[in-house]
């Protein structure tokens, strides 16, 4: 078969324009620049290739309670609060005072209540993971789904729709949620926070977003 351009050998054609879609797999000598180093929403937090096989990227808390960082894109909103999918493959390897999220934002403060967005919880103080979401000034604590936080790796895949948000995890759908969805544009997000005087770390081997 021939093709007249090198775009139409994967896309459908000249006339359809590819939605916008990135991947990361957290290999080489550092964090790709795409992202934002680190954004410290408190503390002297630190993100690095995680030397190991099969590493990804570590992301280290200061010492102090509350300590807390993020990954981000720098408030480039590139993906739909209502077409889009986010992949994700990370874990805590410790469940002691600690809490991860991993997911899309619309600021770079999570705590903010002007943040829309929806993202992936691991918190110790919960029993499974959670999908938690927000619209505006609508925040909400999240859903719970079935599977229990542990210290294993595990591949998150989150759906945002018009009508509600899902995340399936390893493969198997586990958790919807319809209420306070994001109502504008997202950009990724990796965050974790320490909740005692140590140091926490969140190990990410691959994040994956896209419009659909």
């Amino acid at each position: 078969m021939v093709f007249p351009s090198v775009y139409d050998m994967t896309n459908e054609s000249m006339t359809t324009v590819r939605k916008q879609h990135f991947w990361e797999y957290f290999s080489g000598d550092s964090v790709n620049s795409r992202w934002r180093t680190i954004y410290n929403n408190q503390g002297a937090n630190i993100i690095a290739i995680n030397d190991a096989v099969d590493g990804g990227a570590i992301i280290t808390t200061a010492t102090g309670s509350g300590d807390n960082g993020s990954i981000n894109f720098n408030n480039i909103h590139q993906f739909s609060h209502n077409s889009s999918v986010c992949i994700s493959v990370w874990r805590q390897p410790t469940n002691t005072s600690v809490v991860s999220f991993v997911g899309l934002t619309s600021n770079l403060n999570k705590w903010d209540t002007s943040s829309e967005r929806s993202i992936v919880v691991a918190k110790s103080a919960n029993t499974n993971y959670q999908l938690r979401t927000a619209s505006g000034l609508a925040v909400s604590e999240g859903t719970d789904g079935s599977v229990a936080i542990d210290t294993s790796f595990h591949t998150f895949k989150m759906v945002l729709g018009a009508s509600n948000n899902t995340v399936s995890i390893d493969g198997v759908a586990d958790i919807t949620k319809t209420t306070d969805l994001p109502d504008i544009a997202l950009e990724p997000y990796i965050g974790m926070e320490t909740l005692t005087t140590a140091s926490r770390t969140t190990e990410i081997m691959y994040y994956e977003a896209y419009n659909t």
